[in-house]
């Protein structure tokens, strides 16, 4: 994704046009590519095999609007809030939350709320607590998990 045209990372999100593999901590050290091919004879090949499976147009476009979901989930940091219980999204990560609410097309505090909190519904009523900060992190790292889980079952069907 990192090596398609602007164009195309435009339409995907438009934070990906200037973005490189170490600005998402899930691609860091990652070496990426494939072996013997340039970064945009990879990219074309990536086209032509998803192609080769009917995946194409919008269809490609929400494929790869999920793996920036993945990759800005991994951006997030989180510190303690004001109050017993609480987890913010750290101010470090304030572009990263942008960015998600923004590919997510949803309120910047519905996924604050989505990644500190946990809603259990009782047989009476539902309560929300909030996260510390190492169960946020690993919310979002399971959130992420999950929806790899999903694309990799799509692609396979």
């Amino acid at each position: 994704l990192l090596c398609a045209n602007d164009e195309f990372k435009s339409q995907v999100w438009e934070g990906l046009v200037n973005a490189e593999i170490d600005d998402f901590f899930y691609l860091s050290g990652e070496g990426g590519g494939i072996e013997g091919l340039e970064d945009e004879e990879c990219w074309e090949f990536t086209l032509k095999a998803l192609g080769s499976f009917g995946i194409e147009g919008e269809e490609l476009l929400t494929l790869f609007k999920a793996l920036v979901v993945i990759l800005l989930l991994g951006n997030l940091q989180f510190e303690a809030g004001d109050g017993d219980h609480t987890t913010i999204v750290s101010s470090i990560s304030s572009k990263n939350l942008s960015a998600l609410a923004q590919v997510l097309n949803v309120p910047e505090e519905d996924v604050t709320t989505a990644v500190t909190t946990r809603k259990v519904k009782t047989a009476r009523e539902e309560i929300n607590f909030g996260l510390s900060v190492s169960d946020a992190h690993e919310s979002c790292n399971a959130f992420s998990k999950e929806i790899y889980y999903i694309l990799f079952e799509y692609l396979v069907k």
